[in-house]
């Protein structure tokens, strides 16, 4: 019975993963079908890092390194992955911006880490939405212009915020949107 309420979850999870590609792709026109392929890899790889039992680092931590726009280290030796965000690599345009803005933003101060729902991603990285006092530095990114919204099924309770954050960027031609 459980392992059916198990099955029945993660096809429910899908699902809904594939109606909100379905909805972005049609409302914005980007390919957010990429939700739908990599979320059986998240919802395996979600499952498997449960059964782990590793350490939650949820509270307060200094940043100690910026690895890019979107990786930092923190006091406890964790790498931080920010959910729901990507930014340019290294060799990319506006890599050096990104991560330079993360800096400013975060590097030796005091951030909150928030869990969605992953504990880990696939390198083993955690996952979390990041604050600095009352600051969404998530959402503060995208809508900045330095990083571009990216979600990845189990973690998408935010992508209504993601989203509205990138459209006010783009339509403002900053950062990333600027010549576009």
């Amino acid at each position: 019975m459980k392992i059916t309420q198990k099955k029945n979850s993660k096809n429910i999870i899908v699902a809904v993963v594939f109606a909100v590609a379905t909805f972005f792709y049609v409302f914005t026109g980007e390919d957010y079908f990429e939700l739908f392929d990599r979320s059986q890899e998240v919802l395996q790889d979600t499952e498997n890092k449960k059964n782990e039992g590793s350490l939650s680092a949820e509270g307060i931590y200094s940043v100690i390194h910026i690895v890019d726009g979107d990786t930092f280290d923190i006091e406890n030796g964790e790498r931080v992955r920010m959910i729901g965000i990507d930014t340019p690599e290294r060799g990319e345009v506006y890599y050096k911006e990104a991560k330079e803005y993360l800096k400013i933003l975060i590097h030796g101060k005091k951030v909150r880490l928030v869990k969605d729902v992953s504990e880990r991603d696939r390198y083993g990285r955690l996952l979390r939405h990041v604050y600095v006092d009352d600051q969404w530095i998530n959402k503060k990114m995208i809508r900045d212009g330095f990083a571009r919204l990216v979600t990845y099924a189990p973690d998408v309770a935010h992508v209504a915020d993601f989203t509205s954050a990138e459209r006010a960027a783009r339509k403002e031609h900053i950062g990333l949107w600027r010549n576009k």
